[in-house]
């Protein structure tokens, strides 16, 4: 069975070699990573590529955004196709209520589910205490579980939600970069059962981040300051009222891990998803020339360098120009075409356009939109340049 996992990775370098090596165990066979801050951000995951079945799908820079996070995983669950998918953060770590994705997954066949709830449960070191570096093992440096940390830490409204396991199909479309939502939205069939996301958020790694979310004009930076003042009350320890110590029996004796009944077997029985997902499939959103172009339009950016001169190029031109994106000129990897204008714009060498300050870019091809994005961002970071490369692709076939 293949079972492959997609991700969104920053700055988890000290666990991510023990989530690799805690997703292989439970089977996954290969993962797809979008590594946000680029090399320098994820130094020790770029250092594992040579060792584990990883390919990097996408790396990128800037300021975080959920919404742009949720558009790349969007892009990236469209290229790998249709499927078995397991989708969590870096600092998640997924527990089934059988031993293996595969048992799991067969439990879910077995019932006709598409999608598996795996709400979060946050770890913490003993006495609450933040300042505990253990990347490394972290089912034995943070033994305390809690499920309800945020409402003690002032965040009633956080959502806890996860739907970590899923089948990627034409239907899927992700309302939030965190998968706080059914992928497969209205009408999908939530397994009978339940897993446990193990969140790893509180190691000494997540002062640094609060401080810099909490002073800037990051998403979360309200949530930020909330706990940092909780913290600094409290001398950076968590609240322990609740907590219970780790062990796969008290997991399902609290009911956080559930398994099928014979009757739900039997049946055939799952929940029927009743709410609406996001808008559209992420199939039809990143094939889409126009909705790429809402993208740029929606980040309020106003002009971009076209990247393709063929007759895809037009296509994508058009649709930058409706939603009043200027394209300033048109890179081609064409010679004979430097010098020459497309559809009254210049035509240019890639360099030409970087060094002019060009930092935006649209990768004009339905079919080879990912090999574009990717040619252009090794070029730009081989001259120490910073851009964004939005990109449209095929992908290469649906279930």
């Amino acid at each position: 069975m293949s079972i492959r996992l997609i991700s969104h990775v920053n700055r988890d370098d000290d666990l991510i070699e023990a989530w690799l090596q805690h997703y292989l165990e439970l089977g996954v066979t290969s993962f797809h990573l979008i590594a946000h801050g680029g090399v320098e951000e994820n130094q020790a995951l770029f250092g594992l590529l040579e060792r584990y079945p990883i390919e990097i799908v996408d790396s990128y820079t800037g300021t975080f955004d959920p919404y742009e996070k949720r558009d790349r995983l969007s892009w990236g669950l469209a290229k790998l196709g249709g499927g078995w998918i397991v989708l969590v953060d870096s600092d998640e770590f997924l527990e089934l209520p059988y031993r293996s994705l595969a048992g799991t997954i067969n439990a879910m066949r077995w019932t006709r589910s598409d999608s598996f709830q795996a709400p979060m449960l946050q770890r913490f070191a003993s006495d609450g205490v933040v300042k505990v570096d253990g990347g490394e093992r972290p089912f034995d440096a943070y033994p305390w579980c809690s499920t309800d940390l945020y409402v003690r830490l002032g965040q009633p409204q956080a959502v806890i939600d996860k739907y970590p396991i899923f089948w990627l199909s034409r239907k899927t479309s992700l309302r939030s970069g965190g998968n706080h939502y059914p992928p497969n939205g209205l009408g999908s069939r939530l397994a009978p059962m339940l897993g446990v996301t193990h969140h790893f958020k509180w190691r000494p790694a997540v002062q640094d981040r609060m401080v810099k979310r909490a002073d800037s004009t990051h998403a979360y930076r309200g949530e930020s300051q909330q706990y940092l003042k909780y913290l600094d009350q409290s001398a950076w320890r968590l609240p322990t009222d609740g907590a219970f110590s780790y062990s796969r029996e008290a997991l399902f004796e609290r009911g956080l891990l559930k398994r099928p009944t014979a009757l739900d077997f039997a049946l055939s029985r799952a929940r029927i998803v009743d709410v609406q997902n996001g808008k559209g499939s992420v199939f039809d959103m990143v094939m889409s020339p126009e909705r790429l172009a809402g993208l740029l339009s929606q980040r309020g950016l106003t002009s971009a360098v076209l990247c393709g001169a063929g007759s895809g190029g037009r296509l994508f031109l058009n649709a930058l120009r409706d939603k009043n994106v200027t394209v300033t000129c048109v890179v081609d990897r064409d010679e004979t075409r430097w010098g020459s204008t497309f559809e009254g714009l210049p035509v240019c060498a890639l360099d030409d356009a970087l060094e002019s300050g060009a930092r935006t870019f649209v990768a004009a091809s339905l079919v080879y939109g990912a090999e574009m994005k990717s040619r252009i961002e090794e070029r730009a970071h081989e001259l120490g340049i910073a851009v964004t490369v939005f990109a449209s692709l095929r992908p290469g076939g649906t279930p």
